[in-house]
């Protein structure tokens, strides 16, 4: 009905989540779109739940402090799609989305007893083709499975926005909303705060915030950057403690062979101590790639801005949007974003004496 309410798990538990879709109809909702984790499909918090529409986005090695291994985590995605009734729905044809540019793609939905409908750049039934990506924003052509096509203008930049976008289009064609209202909503669709949320340029090096936290995402973004510089790409990043440490040293690997200088600081160190999550992850670091280890995030922010220059972007991966830092015995006001501003004006005021 238009009220937003604060939530804490990404997917509620199951009484939670039934007591929010009773209030929902309630209130004379007519849709709801859920994030289903991998967690709450293995303990069956959507159980009871009948789904129009499911949709598989991509898959990197994550959540494996849960998981027995990538096996176990993919089949734990795929239970969405076995859960798929055709003849439950009174509303539109059921259909299983899958990216078909993801190698686990077709596999997440082979089980699935529901029409699928595979997305992508490359391959798929809905495609963008034609694309041209650019700081501001990117600019393709989708492409229907009936030949019919749009041209859309995002102002989302990076790859993995448009895969956001495609996949936003195909649910949509699913639900029989006209492709006019599509186009139009992906053309006003707004940046999201702390996903590739630029500050500075024009004179200054161009820091990019993002929420980057697993070696896929880091790859995507930095893979990103590259696309829209010509300068050198410095990065920071942290892992956050009590998590899955096996990404750790796989993380500043993939960081280390993409940026031309990396910056290891925390993150959310939680119980953990950061000086020693700082030390597993640079143990990934690729032989003889530049680096250093600063483990108080805004001296490792401070450093990185004071090494660009302009052209040069700085790459703040892993708390996007968060303000805050969780320490063991303390959780303090920390925003990316602000200590960047204030690194970019401490450097300008430099620069002026």
């Amino acid at each position: 009905g238009g009220v937003e309410s604060p939530g804490t798990l990404t997917t509620p538990e199951a009484p939670d989540l039934a007591a929010t879709f009773a209030a929902m109809r309630d209130a004379g909702d007519r849709a709801a779109v859920i994030e289903v984790s991998s967690h709450s499909l293995a303990f069956r918090r959507v159980a009871g739940c009948a789904f129009d529409l499911a949709l598989f986005t991509n898959i990197a090695p994550e959540h494996l402090d849960f998981h027995r291994d990538m096996e176990d985590y993919v089949d734990a995605k795929a239970a969405l799609f076995r859960m798929l009734d055709p003849d439950s729905s009174v509303h539109v044809q059921t259909r299983g989305i899958f990216n078909a540019d993801d190698p686990m793609g077709p596999r997440v939905v082979a089980e699935c007893s529901a029409p699928t409908l595979g997305f992508g750049i490359t391959c798929g039934d809905i495609r963008a083709i034609d694309l041209h990506l650019s700081l501001e924003g990117s600019d393709f052509t989708l492409r229907y499975p009936d030949g019919g096509s749009r041209r859309l203008c995002l102002r989302l930049p990076a790859r993995y926005n448009v895969y956001n976008a495609i996949a936003a289009a195909a649910v949509a064609e699913c639900a029989e909303i006209t492709r006019d209202v599509v186009a139009q909503a992906l053309e006003e669709a707004q940046p999201v705060p702390g996903r590739f949320e630029v500050i500075g340029g024009e004179g200054d090096p161009m820091v990019v915030v993002d929420f980057a936290h697993t070696a896929d995402e880091l790859e995507n973004l930095l893979e990103a950057v590259r696309g829209i510089t010509d300068g050198h790409v410095i990065a920071v990043f942290g892992c956050g403690g009590d998590r899955d440490r096996t990404k750790r040293p796989v993380m500043a690997e993939t960081v280390s062979v993409r940026a031309d200088y990396t910056i290891i600081t925390s993150d959310n160190p939680r119980s953990e101590d950061p000086g020693d999550i700082a030390a597993e992850v640079a143990r990934g670091i690729r032989q003889g790639s530049p680096h250093e280890v600063i483990v108080n995030r805004e001296e490792a922010i401070m450093r990185a801005v004071s090494l660009a220059q302009p052209g040069d972007v700085v790459v703040l991966a892993g708390k996007g949007h968060e303000t805050y830092q969780i320490f063991a015995e303390k959780t303090i006001d920390f925003d990316d974003r602000e200590k960047a501003r204030r690194a970019l004006a401490i450097r300008r005021r430099g620069r002026a004496q």
